[in-house]
């Protein structure tokens, strides 16, 4: 596969989740994939999210954004640390979230709560 960030993402369709940039890499010997945006129509589309899923075991998990701000964006990866950017705020809204503790982390690394996805 395509390692890094990729120029785009597949989307099955609106009422799914919208993911708008995605990462491809190993990471303890798998091939994971860690894509973000917001929840799609079916939703809460102002509700952001991370969405890991390990091509090896197949394994899946949705991780929603601390606060709603709407789709956000990877833009850049530093180990297993992601930066993630709600572009539709002025100034835009940054956040890290940790692939390793799959925790979002404030500036001093300290892990920040992360809301609960309702069905």
């Amino acid at each position: 596969p395509r390692l890094g960030l990729l120029p785009g993402c597949a989307n099955a369709n609106s009422l799914e989740p919208y993911m708008v940039s995605c990462w491809v890499g190993i990471y303890n010997g798998d091939i994971v994939n860690v894509s973000s945006g917001r929840e799609g129509r079916a939703g809460d589309m102002t509700q952001g999210l991370v969405w890991i899923y390990n091509r090896n075991t197949q394994e899946s998990q949705l991780i929603p954004t601390p606060d709603k701000v709407g789709a956000v964006m990877i833009t850049s990866v530093d180990g297993t640390l992601f930066t993630l950017v709600a572009g539709d705020h002025t100034p835009p809204i940054t956040y890290t979230f940790d692939l390793a503790t799959r925790q979002w982390l404030d500036p001093n690394g300290t892990p920040i709560p992360s809301p609960t996805l309702t069905p």
